[in-house]
């Protein structure tokens, strides 16, 4: 059983690094009751780095199970040499963070006691000026070193051509923030829009906006995220489709599904699951 702790986070968020054996207990298992949480985390510890010879996870809490599978994929991609050596292994806290939030958005079991502490630290970070992480980006087969928003270094999704960097460092930017509004004719959509045709690009952008704003798709969340400039569909790309559908199939059926799943992508993020407010 799963309750809220009331101790204050050990780590520091500034810290260089946090190993595997100080970090997992206290990011994906910090809400539950003890002996609990210690028997849970010590058997994902284990399973990390290979003490138990398995590639599965089994525990009563099939989300928890996917976490760790997931978990341990990503931070072999990180180490890139092959299996994780031991328990002393260590990541950046930003790389925690980043993983947290990703594994949490895809399989749900948010855990409130590292989860308050890392907006607390981040919240601090914006009082001086918009966070930045620096970070050799791979990103289809190419490095780059880049300066990004940390809030899409923790948000954006993690893939094959786009592994979280194994050492960000976090700048603070001088410049305020500039939040741009969902549009076709931004110049960041200028190559979407010719790619997908400008006028089904309108369309979906439109149609998103406006149910959205009114109600009428149950899973497409009223709430415009200012950072992805896009707003929430809790669902697949298809099930947005099929739902606007529904509801325009005149306007919808000007053009091809295939262009329009394009477009939706520009319109909403869609995700099984999405952290709750």
């Amino acid at each position: 059983m799963a309750t809220k702790r009331s101790e204050s986070f050990p780590l520091n968020f500034d810290e260089a690094s946090w190993t595997i054996e100080i970090a997992v207990p206290l990011i994906f298992f910090g809400d539950f009751d003890e002996p609990e949480r210690q028997r849970l985390s010590q058997s994902a510890i284990q399973f990390l780095v290979n003490e138990v010879g398995t590639t599965v996870f089994k525990t009563q809490y099939p989300p928890l199970n996917l976490i760790a599978e997931e978990l341990h994929k990503e931070l072999i991609a990180l180490r890139k040499r092959g299996a994780i050596a031991d328990r002393t292994e260590g990541y950046a806290p930003l790389v925690w963070c980043r993983l947290a939030v990703q594994l949490w958005l895809e399989y749900g079991i948010r855990q409130k006691s590292f989860m308050n502490p890392m907006l607390h630290w981040i919240k601090t970070k914006c009082k001086d000026g918009p966070p930045l992480v620096k970070c050799n980006l791979d990103r289809n087969g190419i490095r780059k070193t880049q300066k990004i928003p940390l809030t899409v270094f923790l948000f954006e999704d993690i893939n094959e051509a786009n592994r979280a960097p194994k050492n960000p460092i976090l700048t603070i930017s001088k410049q305020h923030a500039i939040v741009r509004p969902l549009k076709s004719t931004n110049k960041s959509n200028t190559k979407i829009s010719t790619s997908i045709g400008k006028n089904a690009l309108d369309l979906v952008l439109n149609l998103v906006s406006t149910t959205a704003k009114k109600g009428e798709i149950k899973n497409l969340k009223a709430r415009f995220d200012p950072i992805h400039n896009r707003f929430q569909y809790i669902g697949l790309r298809s099930d947005l489709y099929h739902d606007l559908n529904n509801l325009y199939p005149e306007k919808m059926g000007r053009y091809k599904k295939s262009v329009l799943i394009k477009a939706i992508s520009q319109a909403a993020i869609c995700r099984k699951y999405f952290a709750k407010k």
